[in-house]
């Protein structure tokens, strides 16, 4: 057995297990490392996030969903903590309450946006708010958001925009050696694949 998932399996994760075993195909059979869920996961690399919450509850219950999966949190109360924070340090991503004393967290998003411009750097911003109403994503979105989520914040659906912001969860692809097999071409169809690794 080259692989071992548990149900239910999201595509990203399936599909990065089938890559891995089937990059492994033409090594000995005793060599093959067994492609599992939690050795996928542990490819994911480690981010350093800022999360900008008044709410206290709140920034316990994200920060422990971070944490778990292994990310570094940094907490601020309001807006203009979370612009202080990142001009004096470096994140991955930040994660703004839309509403927060002080600073709102749109108001924050374009003081960091602004000083953006004189650096060319860009965090990537979620904006987090708990009044889903019309209108409010794309007001995020034209204050220089990134994305976008309702709270309470549902656990699948951030770690997956944090994901596709940061590109956090790809598998880094080993360096193909002369005379290795090619890699998997993500372009074509896997029965395609399948077929040219087995002929």
């Amino acid at each position: 057995m080259a692989s071992c998932l548990t149900k239910p399996v999201r595509q990203a994760i399936l599909h990065n297990a089938i890559l891995a075993v089937l990059e492994g195909m033409d090594s000995p059979a005793d060599h093959r490392a067994l492609v599992k869920r939690h050795s996928i996961n542990e490819t994911r690399r480690s981010l350093r996030i800022l999360l900008a919450e008044d709410n206290a509850v709140n920034r316990q219950l994200v920060t422990a969903l971070l944490g778990k999966r292994g990310h570094s949190v940094v907490t601020v109360g309001n807006g203009r903590e979370a612009v202080a924070a990142v001009a004096e340090g470096s994140f991955d991503v930040v994660l703004m309450d839309v509403q927060m004393p002080e600073m709102d967290g749109l108001e924050a998003t374009g003081f960091i946006r602004g000083a953006e411009k004189v650096t060319g750097g860009h965090v990537p911003i979620i904006a987090l708010t708990a009044h889903a109403m019309k209108g409010d994503r794309e007001a995020c979105l034209a204050a220089g958001t990134d994305g976008y989520l309702s709270k309470p914040v549902n656990a699948r659906e951030l770690f997956a925009l944090i994901d596709s912001l940061t590109g956090s969860a790809a598998i880094a692809a080993p360096e193909p050696t002369v005379g290795s097999p090619p890699l998997a071409d993500v372009r074509l169809p896997l029965a395609t694949q399948l077929g040219n690794r087995l002929n």
